[in-house]
């Protein structure tokens, strides 16, 4: 069986090789890079891939690429069959009349679910590239004009996603509006998922985008990012041309816009605006991802905040050690696939979590570096202390001012730092600057005094008193004290990345 994978290994890297060249560097990375040969018994090939997105995509759009290829290596080859794997290593070869893997898919004679984006690509500014030849395939095939201009990253489905208590809500939104539960796409209309970056909210927009895609083929999508959205709309503009934009925004059935916070401008929001109560009014769906909460985002006019306020508001909070200890285990996993003699150690992975960035991000990039520096698969807790040093310095470097909590409490609660020093008694201020005067003196080696004087100059009684009134409000109320539970998540997340 070893000698058999290995040859099989020889094998795929010359066949690889030879996908990379016929179907260019972008294809192949976004599509071939994690496929892996299983077993050939003399007749059939299998090979697995991690997600059934990606088993589905490449069965549809390069099977026969990819047999052609094989082919080349293995002359008597029948047929190549695609299963997604479920375990880090391969499996022990099976009598051959278990080796004719089921395809289990419902996407076989059926269009491709393709992004509307994509299937209009030669409509001036949607995804930016018009249909291009390339391989017999229209450049629209492979699912250009996704996020940022690149492809769809096949690893953000709902299966890779690691659901903690931090992200369980949005994930199951997410979820609800992909497998159209309780009536088509959910109900939710509009789904805005926020929170800070690195915590997954791109990883859900795609992953509801590419669970349609194979659910209902059928839709017409759009994903853009608020600075694609801008960009193709002032290209039609420049081009006299905004009643095919128009027409064409708003003809899809789910839209999807990434990173909302960046959408300036009164004529691009005008046109967000008409494109959304459009949308909603006909039924179909929209979801939304920013860094904020609509309330939040001062980029937006009041007519737009109170809209995006009006549908499912769900927040994603920072990950706790639980959940970074269980992102780190998913991504070992991933490792083990392409090296499955690796081995983390559970000391390891909660050293990482302790002290490398708390995003999913950051702690991919700690553990890429802590696997840098393996030695035959095996990493020891000195090797991760090696790695992270410059990030465990940064960690127990950071100071949290009450500069910072003045101003993430003058964004959470919508009012102005003047407002917070001023001696203005009116409800909606006096409760944010308790709130401020109770996180400083919780989060910062600050006294009472000096938190004071940067709250307008007030004396130590006022301060001491706004402390026990919030300690003893969040006793009785735990709306609120979900609220500063949050407001502190973010304070603390926003130092980290100061």
């Amino acid at each position: 069986m070893e000698a058999a994978v290995v040859e099989l290994d020889s094998k795929w890297e010359i066949v690889r090789e030879g996908l990379r060249s016929d179907l260019g560097e972008d294809v192949y990375s976004s599509w071939f890079t994690r496929m892996m040969p299983e077993n050939f018994d003399g007749a059939n090939l299998t090979v697995s891939v991690p997600t059934r997105f990606l088993r589905s995509w490449i069965q549809n759009h390069y099977r026969d690429t990819l047999l052609e290829g094989w082919k080349k290596e293995i002359t008597n080859l029948a047929r190549v069959d695609i299963l997604v794997r479920t375990c880090s290593t391969r499996q022990a070869p099976k009598p051959n009349n278990n080796l004719q893997i089921a395809q289990q898919n419902e996407l076989d004679g059926k269009a491709s679910g393709q992004d509307w984006g994509q299937r209009m690509g030669g409509l001036k500014g949607f995804g930016g590239m018009p249909g291009q030849a390339m391989g017999g395939r229209a450049m629209g095939d492979v699912m250009m004009g996704s996020r940022r201009g690149h492809m769809v990253d096949p690893r953000q489905c709902f299966d890779t996603f690691v659901v903690g208590d931090s992200n369980a809500l949005a994930f199951q939104a997410a979820k609800r509006v992909a497998d159209g539960m309780p009536n088509e796409f959910g109900g939710y209309r509009p789904l805005f998922i926020y929170g800070g970056p690195g915590l997954g909210k791109t990883h859900l927009l795609n992953a509801v985008r590419q669970q349609i895609m194979i659910k209902y083929p059928e839709r017409r999508m759009l994903y853009l990012t608020a600075e694609e959205f801008i960009v193709q709309f002032v290209n039609a503009l420049k081009a006299r041309d905004t009643m095919a934009f128009k027409e064409k925004l708003r003809s899809v059935d789910l839209l999807l816009i990434d990173d909302l916070q960046f959408l300036q401008g009164d004529k691009v929001q005008e046109e967000f605006d008409h494109t959304f109560t459009s949308l909603v009014e006909a039924g179909k769906q929209v979801v939304l991802a920013a860094d904020q909460s609509p309330v939040q985002l001062s980029c937006l006019n009041d007519r737009m905040r109170s809209r995006l306020s009006g549908g499912l508001v769900i927040d994603i909070c920072p990950n706790d050690f639980d959940l970074r200890v269980r992102i780190l285990k998913a991504k070992v996993t991933e490792a083990q696939r392409v090296n499955p003699t690796l081995s983390v150690p559970a000391d390891v992975l909660q050293y990482i979590a302790e002290n490398a960035s708390r995003c999913a991000r950051g702690l991919e990039g700690g553990l890429v570096s802590v696997l840098s520096r393996a030695q035959n698969g095996i990493i020891t807790l000195e090797m991760a202390r090696s790695a992270l040093r410059n990030q465990v310095s940064v960690e127990e470097n950071r100071i949290i001012r009450v500069h910072d909590i003045i101003k993430s409490v003058s964004d959470f609660y919508q009012v102005s730092k003047a407002d917070l020093f001023s001696a203005r008694r009116h409800r909606s201020i006096v409760r944010p600057r308790q709130i401020g005067m109770y996180l400083a003196k919780m989060l910062t080696s600050r006294s009472l005094p000096e938190i004071g004087r940067r709250f307008g100059g007030r004396d130590h009684t006022t301060v001491l008193h706004a402390v026990r009134k919030i300690d003893d409000l969040l006793k009785k109320d735990p709306i609120l004290a979900e609220e500063v539970a949050r407001l502190k998540r973010e304070i603390e997340l926003n130092d980290g990345h100061r």
